[in-house]
């Protein structure tokens, strides 16, 4: 269980708050531009010069999903749960896989 709720619950709360076409596109976007963002930010405490660019890209991937959500018409899940952000790095993978 996870803080009461199982893995599947969670994925299904996920699922549902992504429906439409545009959030889907944006966050397949903004969750590859996250994670590459999260290795840049690692690599720059060896070489500082890349800071800029991982900030950029943090930017613009959290910018990405907070559009999408937008449009959507709800709020990122992860705001209520932190545990959405590895859900949704699950769901990116399920959806790049043709499986959501």
């Amino acid at each position: 269980m996870l803080g009461g709720r199982t893995h599947d619950e969670l994925m299904a709360e996920f699922i549902a708050a992504h429906q439409t076409r545009w959030n889907r596109a944006f966050h397949f976007v903004g969750i590859p531009l996250i994670v590459l963002s999260a290795a840049l930010w690692a690599a720059a405490l060896f070489d500082p010069e890349l800071t800029a660019t991982a900030a950029g890209l943090t930017l613009t991937g959290l910018g990405c999903q907070f559009v999408g959500h937008a449009i959507e018409g709800n709020r990122p899940e992860v705001f209520g749960d932190w545990r959405f952000i590895v859900i949704g790095l699950e769901w990116w993978w399920m959806l790049l896989r043709g499986r959501v």
